[in-house]
C-alpha cells in the first residue's frame, strides 16, 4: 500500500515538474489558423460563421424578432416594455439604441477582410489532380466562396450606411498595435464600394443551387442576391435623403439594376392568389426551396416568437397560427 502511494506521489510530482501543464494543452477541436485557409472544408466553415452576423438584422429591430416597423407610426408592438418602444417614446440615444448593429457588422467585415487576405492559400490540387468534394472541384467551391464573401461585405456596409450615412471603409484587417483611427468616408464612397463588391459577387455566384443538395446550400447568397442588394442600395442612393439635387441618373441606375426582377430575367415571381388565400399560405407551408418569392432568406428554427411578439393582442399567436 505504501509502495502504491509512493508511486502515485512520484507520478504527480513528475506532472507538476513539466514545463507545460496538461491544462495548457489546446483542445483537439481547435484548428490552427494557418490550417483553416489551406483546406476548402475549413474555409467553408469560416464563411458559414460570417453569415452569423446577418442574423442580427433582417426584419428585426432587435435580437428579439421585433418588427422594425413597430418603431414607426405604421405598427404597434403589443409589449409596452419592448426595446423598440424607445424609438416612439424618445428614450433612445447613441448609448441606448435598440438598432445598434455597429459591432456586429464590423465584426463580420473584419472576417470578410481576413478571408480575402488568406484565401489564396487554399489547396485546390493534390498531387497534380483537382481536389473534388461532393462532386464539386475545390476551385469551383473557392470561387463561389469568394463571391459569397463579396456579397456579405457589401451587405454589411449597406446596412451600416443605411443607418449611419458615411462610415469608415475597411478593406483589410487591422491588427493589435496598428492605427485603428480610420477616417469616416462619404456616403457616396460607401455606395461605390458596395456596388463594386456586388458586381464581384454577381460574377462568381451561381444562379441557384438546384444542381447541388439544395437543403445544404439554402440561405447562401446567389447571383440574384447580389443583384437585388445592388438595386436596393442604388434606390436608397437616389432617394431625396441621399440625392437632394434629384440627380436623374441615380434613379436611372436604380431602375436598371432592378429591371431583371421586373422583366422576368431573374427567376422570381409573386405567387398567384385566386379567390382565397390558400395559394399564398401554401407558398410558405410547402417546400421553401421552391418558393419563387424569396430572393435571399435567413434560416430559422420552427418557432413562433415572431407571431408571439408582433401579432395583435388577443390573436391566437401562442400556437403560431
Amino acid at each position: 500500500m505504501k509502495k502504491s502511494i509512493l508511486i502515485l506521489i512520484c507520478a504527480f510530482a513528475m506532472l507538476l515538474s513539466c514545463k507545460k501543464s496538461l491544462l495548457d494543452s489546446p483542445p483537439e477541436i481547435l484548428v490552427p489558423e494557418k490550417l483553416i485557409f489551406t483546406e476548402i472544408n475549413y474555409v467553408t466553415e469560416f464563411v458559414n460563421d460570417i453569415y452569423g452576423a446577418t442574423l442580427q438584422s433582417g426584419f428585426s429591430a432587435t435580437s428579439s424578432t421585433t418588427f422594425i416597423e413597430t418603431a414607426t407610426d405604421d405598427a404597434k408592438h403589443n409589449n409596452l416594455s419592448a426595446e423598440v418602444q424607445r424609438f416612439g417614446t424618445g428614450a433612445w440615444s447613441a448609448d441606448n439604441n435598440p438598432d445598434n448593429l455597429w459591432n456586429y457588422y464590423y465584426t463580420g467585415i473584419r472576417k470578410c477582410n481576413k478571408f480575402f487576405e488568406q484565401i489564396g492559400q487554399v489547396n485546390t490540387v493534390d498531387h497534380g489532380a483537382p481536389i473534388i468534394i461532393n462532386n464539386i472541384t475545390a476551385e469551383v467551391q473557392k470561387q463561389r466562396l469568394i463571391g459569397e464573401v463579396y456579397f456579405l461585405r457589401a451587405y454589411f456596409y449597406a446596412e451600416l450606411i443605411k443607418r449611419y450615412g458615411g462610415v469608415p471603409l475597411l478593406t483589410k484587417t487591422i491588427n493589435v498595435g496598428e492605427d485603428a483611427n480610420t477616417p469616416r468616408a462619404s456616403y457616396d464612397d460607401g455606395v461605390k464600394l458596395i456596388l463594386k463588391d456586388c458586381d464581384s459577387a454577381f460574377n462568381r455566384l451561381p444562379v441557384d443551387y438546384t444542381a447541388s443538395n439544395v437543403q445544404n446550400y439554402y440561405g447562401r447568397a446567389t447571383k440574384w442576391s447580389a443583384q437585388a442588394l445592388k438595386a436596393r442600395v442604388l434606390l436608397y442612393a437616389a432617394s431625396p435623403l441621399n440625392n437632394p439635387s434629384n440627380d436623374a441618373s441615380k434613379w436611372e441606375a436604380a431602375a436598371a439594376a432592378a429591371l431583371p426582377f421586373a422583366n422576368g430575367t431573374a427567376p422570381f415571381s409573386l405567387t398567384a392568389i385566386s379567390n382565397n388565400m390558400a395559394n399564398y399560405e401554401a407558398n410558405f407551408r410547402g417546400n421553401p426551396y421552391a418558393n419563387k418569392e424569396m430572393i435571399w432568406v435567413q434560416n430559422e428554427s420552427n418557432q413562433n416568437y415572431l407571431e408571439l411578439r408582433n401579432y395583435a393582442v388577443g390573436f391566437d399567436r401562442e400556437v403560431g397560427e
